[in-house]
């Protein structure tokens, strides 16, 4: 898509300078650790705000800007895991981290000036938003991939609708659901247009998408109340990350997730990914863990135990004698246990 510079009669004004900032610390606000969910629902409505004007390049411009700053808040914490994980300077750790906030935060530029060049195509925002919403989210690449539904992932009844189309599902409403307040917004003067913009699109999608979140919970929660109990161990050992950390901690894994074994049926392992500290070859896997488990274990099983390698990592190794699956995954500090 091509846009001619003559297309931008003025650079941002003050105002659009204050929807990004707004929108970027809604979109702050609404995502971990402070979750505060709601404000997700309004999180898209500043920049449709601006989008609905036509005005590509200023549209572009004040996206990428809004997108900046809330990558920026996101990735607050990355020089410091860069300085302390990888030993890079603090000038570097900083450098990265900005062009990385800035590269990501094109995708919010991207998605108001698609937007905005098919407003002045003459489609309703309210339809072009929510396209172009999805569209950029699923065509741009991210170093951290994310989409809308990240600002409801506290609340699952939010979520429901994502078994029909997938995270982009709920891209789709979230857009549409801002695009129609940026609609009201603009044709405030006029109430009809204001009551079914403002109101009744709103209400009725939310209500379809509660409604359908919590019966399909309902549904969930009744299968899951007479099926087999699982119970699951999670190990974490105590083993610093830190550059000075010398001490290799499969070992530890091991020794921690035999002697919970030792103490009680467990259906589930769960190890973190940093349970195995240097790199492996994904065809090597299965074998260096069941190598290292089963040494532990006793003689040698008759029947070998069934591994399953994919993407690079352990999905699942399945011991016949114990019954139990061990499954690398990130979770957080701890120590074994159930």
């Amino acid at each position: 898509m091509l846009v001619r510079l003559c297309e931008w009669r003025r650079g941002p004004t003050g105002g659009d300078l204050a929807l990004a900032v707004v929108g970027a610390v809604l979109m702050t606000l609404a995502t971990p650790p402070t979750n505060l969910w709601f404000l997700g629902l309004v999180v898209w409505v500043p920049l449709a705000t601006v989008a609905a004007r036509g005005e590509v390049l200023r549209a572009g411009l004040v996206g990428w800007l809004q997108g900046t700053l809330a990558q920026g808040a996101v990735l607050w914490g990355m020089p410091t895991a860069l300085r302390e994980a990888g030993g890079t300077s603090w000038g570097w750790s900083w450098g990265l981290a900005a062009v990385l906030a800035i590269f990501e935060g094109a995708r919010f530029g991207a998605i108001a000036l698609v937007s905005a060049k098919a407003v002045r195509n003459g489609w309703p925002v309210a339809l072009s938003f929510p396209v172009a919403l999805v569209g950029v989210e699923f065509l741009y690449p991210m170093f951290f991939p994310w989409s809308t539904w990240l600002f409801f992932q506290s609340v699952p009844v939010l979520l429901q609708g994502a078994e029909l189309g997938g995270p982009l599902a709920l891209s789709l409403w979230v857009g549409l659901v801002d695009a129609s307040l940026a609609t009201a917004w603009h044709q405030r003067s006029r109430r009809p247009l204001f009551v079914r913009y403002g109101l009744v699109v709103p209400a009725i999608t939310l209500a379809v998408v509660v409604g359908g979140g919590a019966a399909r919970m309902r549904a969930i929660g009744e299968r899951a109340a007479v099926a087999p109990e699982l119970r699951v161990g999670i190990v974490q050992g105590n083993v610093s990350n830190a550059r000075g950390e010398t001490r290799d901690p499969t070992p530890l894994y091991l020794s921690a997730s035999l002697e919970l074994m030792a103490k009680q049926k467990i259906d589930l392992l769960v190890w973190p990914e940093a349970a195995i500290s240097f790199p492996v070859q994904s065809e090597d896997l299965s074998n260096f863990v069941s190598d290292r488990l089963f040494r532990h274990d006793g003689p040698p099983q008759s029947a070998p135990p069934r591994i399953d390698v994919g993407c690079g990592s352990i999905r699942a190794v399945q011991a016949k004698r114990i019954g139990s699956h061990f499954v690398p995954l990130n979770f957080g500090s701890g120590s074994a246990g159930t």
